[in-house]
């Protein structure tokens, strides 16, 4: 486990070490945006902790991590002009963001929870008989589990 963990955190260091003095380096505007959402993140970060520890629910950002991408990214491509590729990201980092809220909304996982919704038991419908050599086929398989 310790190899894992090392392995991660030297991949999130070497990702953007080498994306930022490798690739073409960023403008001003880039800049400004970067530090802006680090800044932002880190407000995030700060208000889910002493959140959690004000009110002994560790679970804060359960609440808020199926819809802060969809600001991220939002705010990305604002910053750009609304350049294309950053639009099409846009619009899915918010389409998955709907589906997860909506995913979220439809259990109906308590905000108030200690565990988050984690500790609540998962029960799924029994599987409907199909006729022999029949197949099930989910038109949209990641919709609605």
């Amino acid at each position: 486990m310790v190899r894992t963990v090392l392995l991660l955190i030297a991949t999130l260091l070497a990702i953007p070490f080498a994306a930022v003095y490798y690739d073409q380096p960023l403008g001003p505007e880039q800049w400004y945006a970067l530090q802006t959402l680090a800044f932002a993140a880190g407000v995030v970060a700060l208000i889910c902790f002493l959140t959690g520890e004000l009110t002994r629910n560790n679970s804060q950002v359960d609440k808020l991590w199926s819809i802060l991408p969809a600001f991220y990214v939002g705010y990305v491509a604002l910053s750009s002009g609304w350049n294309p590729r950053l639009t099409l990201m846009f619009l899915l980092v918010f389409a998955w963001a709907a589906r997860l809220t909506f995913n979220f909304w439809r259990r109906g996982l308590p905000l108030d929870s200690l565990e988050g919704g984690r500790g609540l038991p998962v029960e799924y419908p029994a599987p409907r008989p199909q006729p022999a050599g029949a197949r099930a086929v989910d038109p949209v398989p990641f919709l609605f589990h």
